[in-house]
């Protein structure tokens, strides 16, 4: 009785669906999302959330459904059984759920060498997961991934700060509703794409595919693809003139900087921190040992709302949230920080949550860009659910959802590529200065 009592005080819902006796609404739901967040930090999210649910319903027919309980004192079972009677109920049809802030989720791995957060525990209600030893920690999942597709999506909204530290989690939650509030006015707004692409595991076919599957999802919005790759020692169609030996940490920077972005994607190795390639990277936070390495520490407070709005990767680790192998620290990973940043204008980031090695396979994920496009009728969360319910991911276990590996949507599910003003002729000369002063010599049709 308690969940039927809130689902049916959301004023969103309430507003828009159908009236018993009478006929259906022009604006009914064509689905509707969960938005499960822990009731003491509920009243402060509030008004925030109430704005998200206006702008979803407004642009994709979707009612967000907030969902206050005690989560953080439950285990990922009960979770999973709430969420599973919320699909079974209808009316409109649960399509996924948004879960905001460090809710319990489900793991696999070992406890004394790696833990991976499983999205798919909370997505698949059909699929049964062994913990034989009952540390808590899945070991197996049995389930046929040809018969059995996931029922829903999920989004996280994990901020950068310790789990027991309500008033700070509290804090960056805010901050992130009114940094997606002023996206959805128009306020924060990105242009173009940048595609990076570095380390021997790349060629020339990767990254021409990338180039005609982002132009394509682009092409409605006549913007433009900026490209930087380095392939081997000096292949590549599309790439700054440059070698292995000169393709730096500061390269990337400066690139990732250029602007904001509306999409950046990034083929590189990876870790929970960030992006590495050849003997260096970038990473958002240092090691939690301590221990030195060679690799650039992103300073976000330059970045001057800077960034890109959607950030997709390739890399190992690079979208589990728990920040590290064991954790969990939160306050270490590069998605969360570039969500939760106020000097980012990233609201939607993707990426793998265990160390698969980067390769073509995940490279390409095309339904998650597909689903980007700006006269395409969908989002990113339902280009999500297509590509983890692809053919061709059966049986490549280490590189895509359907074994041991797993990927993770945080932030916006609800992204999409949208129109933007064409910049004024000071912003587009600051660019091409930018680039000149990385001594970028760019190369090919990109």
């Amino acid at each position: 009785m308690r969940t039927r009592a809130i689902l049916l005080a959301s004023p969103v819902l309430l507003t828009f669906l159908a009236l018993p006796g009478r006929a259906p609404a022009q604006d009914t739901p064509r689905g509707r999302a969960l938005l499960l967040v822990d009731q003491s930090v509920y009243p402060e999210l509030q008004a925030g959330l109430q704005k998200y649910a206006e702008h979803v319903l407004k642009l994709h027919k979707i009612a967000v459904v907030p969902r206050p309980d005690d989560y953080y004192k439950m285990k990922p079972a009960e979770i999973r059984a709430l969420l599973k009677k919320e699909y079974a109920a209808g009316n409109p049809p649960l399509v996924g759920a948004i879960l905001a802030g460090p809710l319990p989720h489900a793991l696999r791995g070992d406890p004394k060498e790696i833990l991976i957060p499983a999205p798919l525990y909370y997505e698949d209600f059909d699929a049964e997961w062994v913990d034989a030893n009952g540390d808590g920690v899945f070991e197996e999942l049995r389930t046929d991934r040809k018969t059995n597709a996931t029922e829903i999506w999920t989004a996280w909204w994990v901020p950068p700060a310790r789990a027991e530290d309500t008033a700070t989690q509290a804090k960056l939650l805010k901050g992130f509703l009114d940094k997606l509030d002023r996206y959805y006015r128009g306020e924060i707004v990105g242009r173009d794409q940048m595609l990076w692409l570095a380390g021997n595991v790349m060629n020339v076919e990767i990254c021409e595919g990338w180039t005609v599957l982002m132009k394509d999802a682009m092409k409605p919005l006549t913007q433009h693809l900026r490209i930087w790759c380095h392939v081997g020692q000096d292949e590549g169609t599309f790439r700054p003139n440059k070698r292995a030996e000169e393709f730096s940490p500061a390269d990337f920077v400066r690139a990732f900087t250029l602007q904001p972005w509306q999409h950046a994607h990034i083929i590189a190795h990876g870790n929970p921190r960030g992006w590495y390639w050849g003997a260096t990277g970038v990473v958002a936070a240092p090691r939690g040992d301590g221990k030195p390495e060679a690799v650039l520490l992103m300073d976000f407070s330059t970045f001057k709302g800077t960034a890109a709005n959607i950030v997709t990767t390739s890399g190992c680790s690079n979208g589990n949230f728990r920040g590290d192998y064991i954790g969990p620290a939160y306050e270490k990973a590069v998605g969360n920080l570039l969500l939760f940043s106020p000097d980012t204008c990233t609201i939607a980031y993707f990426g793998a949550a265990s160390p698969q090695s980067t390769s073509a396979n995940p490279g390409f994920n095309t339904e998650i860009v597909e689903a980007l496009k700006s006269d395409g009728g969908s989002y990113l969360a339902e280009g999500y659910t297509k590509f983890r319910n692809q053919d061709y991911s059966w049986g490549l276990e280490h590189y895509f959802f359907r074994g041991g590996d797993e990927k993770i949507l945080s932030g916006d599910p609800f992204a999409r590529y949208r129109d933007s003003a064409p910049p004024t002729p000071e912003q587009a000369k600051a660019v091409e200065e930018k680039i000149k002063a990385g001594n970028w010599t760019v190369v090919g049709p990109g």
